[in-house]
């Protein structure tokens, strides 16, 4: 976008490109367990509940249309 502006006349600097570090995957997965497993562990805990008793519900619609056919 700037080196667009730029061509048409404004004065626009170009932003500055910084390169990503890059991680090796042994980092990523160290990460995953580290910070991601916690994460989701405390996620299901939360969800959980509501999760089995929308499963419930919906095997109660299902059983209900089996059974009215």
């Amino acid at each position: 976008m700037a080196s667009e502006l730029a061509h048409r006349g404004w004065d626009v600097a170009l932003p500055e490109v910084v390169p990503l570090d890059v991680e090796s995957r042994r980092e990523k997965i160290l990460w995953l367990i580290k910070n991601g497993a916690p994460w989701f562990l405390k996620r299901s805990v939360d969800l959980l509940p509501a999760a089995l008793v929308l499963m419930a519900w919906e095997l109660c619609k299902v059983i209900r249309e089996l059974i009215t056919r």
